[in-house]
């Protein structure tokens, strides 16, 4: 039965492989699909091809791979102080998202070469690291692609993982093939991971514990989120002496509880004004039929720039905008907390003086929100019932500025993007000398 076992899981990863080595056809057919509901930029698909768009420079590359915005943002401090370190070496970002990509360039600049990353297809990948040659491949957070991993391994580019991520969820998911993922992940050389219980569930998929260190997270001492100071400007203009709430990052089923809170609410604060921000902001037409059937007028953020004086809810459909939204609210829901998704990212909000009340599933951000709880720089709420009675304290009590002054205790400097720039020097950087 082991080695039945053994066999399936090697089979379960020989098979994906040899999808990702024919896979060029689908790959496309996804490209084309993605770029038609607006997801990839048409001008810069072939990246995604591994075909570069810009020139590699002269000498040594460091490879970030970061998902998406809020990983992205998380390097770029430690982006600047490996440049600082090593003038002479380039900085090589790879991101999946269009926002990303728009938000590399907004705070970056010349600071960094931005590629999208390439499907995780083999002659794509094999393209891409043939290009640019890194000395140094580093992913960050969950970004484990079969393909990446092993290609990187097989021309022989040190590689690690920083600022680690795994749920109780993705770890069910890796035991279900063991092999596979110690095959996996012991081609990585290094790991650092934001808690000892991360470092537990890694180490439960086969990877050395002598190998994993703990470092907190990055996004710690991210940049701020970005905003448009003009549409910042117009805002607080056009719904000023309001109290705005902001619902931040939401998922399906949580919506319909946060429009009939608000409506409850709203007969008894006239001025209270909320902005919903989806966590995917296709569905905002979905959430505007929602609101419509509770008897609340809404406006799209994709169909009217600006709300009207007499607007009271305002479905900020759009991706990138999570900045001017926390600088606008005078509290924010972090969703994905009152249904079973795990919650978002609380740093965000608390770098920009946003006051947090959230929901009692935050596993994705555990250690993150129980700081919060400790330093009591949040509320936390398990009903819609209960998230009325907050809001309605907030207001009435003007509590919003202890919240905030309390939850930038979770924002101390360790200097923890010294300490993973530390890691990488002494793991990796003086062992290649390409």
């Amino acid at each position: 039965m082991a080695k039945l076992a053994q066999n399936s899981n090697t089979l379960l990863l020989s098979g994906y492989l040899f999808a990702a080595a024919l896979g060029p056809l689908l790959g496309r057919l996804i490209a084309n699909r993605r770029m038609k509901i607006g997801k990839e930029d048409p001008n810069r698909i072939a990246e995604r091809f591994g075909v570069p768009s810009i020139s590699r420079p002269q000498g040594k590359i460091i490879w970030f791979h970061a998902a998406s915005v809020g990983e992205a943002l998380s390097v770029l401090p430690l982006v600047r102080l490996l440049k600082q370190k090593y003038p002479d070496t380039s900085i090589l970002l790879t991101t999946g998202t269009l926002t990303s990509a728009k938000i590399v360039k907004m705070y970056a600049g010349e600071e960094v070469l931005h590629q999208f990353i390439p499907y995780d297809i083999k002659p794509w990948i094999g393209k891409f690291l043939s290009y640019w040659k890194p000395s140094l491949a580093i992913l960050v957070e969950s970004e484990l692609w079969p393909t990446i991993i092993i290609e990187v391994k097989k021309a022989k580019i040190p590689l690690i993982l920083i600022n680690g991520r795994m749920s109780e969820k993705s770890l069910y998911q890796w035991q279900k093939h063991p092999k596979t993922a110690s095959v996996l992940m012991n081609k990585i050389d290094h790991v650092t991971v934001q808690t000892q219980d991360v470092k537990s569930l890694f180490h439960k998929i086969g990877y050395p514990k002598e190998k994993i260190e703990v470092v907190e997270s990055l996004k710690i001492t991210a940049d701020p989120l970005p905003h448009c100071q003009n549409d910042l400007d117009d805002f607080k203009s056009t719904i000023d002496g309001k109290i705005v709430w902001v619902a931040a990052s939401t998922h399906q089923g949580e919506e319909e509880a946060i429009l009939k809170v608000f409506k409850l609410l709203s007969h008894k604060l006239e001025n209270l004004f909320l902005i919903i921000v989806p966590r995917h902001p296709g569905r905002g037409m979905e959430i505007k039929t929602i609101a419509e059937k509770i008897g609340i007028d809404t406006k799209l953020r994709t169909e009217n720039n600006l709300p009207g004086p007499d607007d009271k809810v305002y479905i900020a459909d759009t991706l990138g905008e999570m900045g001017l939204w926390y600088r606008i609210g005078n509290f924010a829901f972090i969703g994905g907390s009152l249904v079973s998704v795990g919650g978002h990212n609380p740093y965000e909000p608390a770098i920009l003086e946003c006051p947090i009340i959230h929901g009692p599933h935050v596993f994705n951000f555990s250690e993150a929100y129980q700081k919060l709880s400790d330093c009591k720089g949040s509320i936390t709420i398990t009903s819609p019932k209960e998230l009325s009675g907050v809001i309605s304290k907030i207001v009435s009590t003007k509590i919003q500025k202890h919240l905030t002054e309390n939850a930038k205790r979770i924002l101390h400097t360790d200097n923890n993007t010294q300490y993973t720039a530390d890691v990488i020097t002494r793991h990796l950087l003086p062992t290649n000398d390409q």
